[in-house]
């Protein structure tokens, strides 16, 4: 299948606005609420170059939205959609073990560096984390800090919505 453009599709949901990237062949991003977009597009240009990006929904992006809503009210446990995103060896590695971490459970950064054959590598784990493109699809909000529930950009609240969705019991992090 050929990539010829890049769909961008927003979408409200019961947490806020979503933002997907897709091309008729595989999902590239997708943005949380209070994360806004501001730098999707010069993001997007730069990690798949000569694609025009166009603001509208393709099927994909449709595909992504219903699973997306789906997973909200939690009915959804697992994403299947495929994925497109130019990212380095490690964040792949990062990535791919991240995606085995069980709906509604959690291991802590240093847990996924080994589980993906980084042992030692808990902060480099965590700037991954922090660049993951598929949050959701890559369950990001799933990976903790040793100490308490880690980041998750600017949206520590969102983190813990996640993980209340899918039966975490978060109480211990909330002040």
């Amino acid at each position: 299948m050929s990539k010829d453009a890049i769909y961008i599709s927003r979408f409200s949901s019961t947490l806020g606005e979503f933002t997907t990237a897709a091309t008729d062949s595989a999902i590239l991003s997708i943005l949380m609420p209070g994360f806004g977009d501001r730098g999707l597009v010069p993001f997007l240009i730069q990690k798949f170059p000569g694609l025009p990006v166009v603001e509208r929904p393709n099927e994909l992006g449709e595909s992504a939205r219903e699973q997306i809503l789906e997973y909200l009210d939690g009915r959804h446990r697992v994403f299947d959609l495929p994925i497109d995103m130019n990212v380095t060896d490690f964040q792949s590695d990062i990535y791919s073990a991240m995606r085995a971490v069980p709906y509604g459970a959690v291991v802590s950064y240093g847990e996924l560096a080994t589980a993906a054959g980084y042992r030692g590598a808990a902060q480099a784990t965590g700037s991954a984390c922090s660049a993951n493109p598929l949050p959701l699809i890559q369950p990001c909000h799933r990976i903790v800090a040793a100490n308490g529930p880690g980041g998750y950009g600017a949206n520590l609240p969102l983190k813990l919505k996640l993980l209340e969705i899918e039966g975490v019991d978060v109480s211990r992090w909330k002040k």
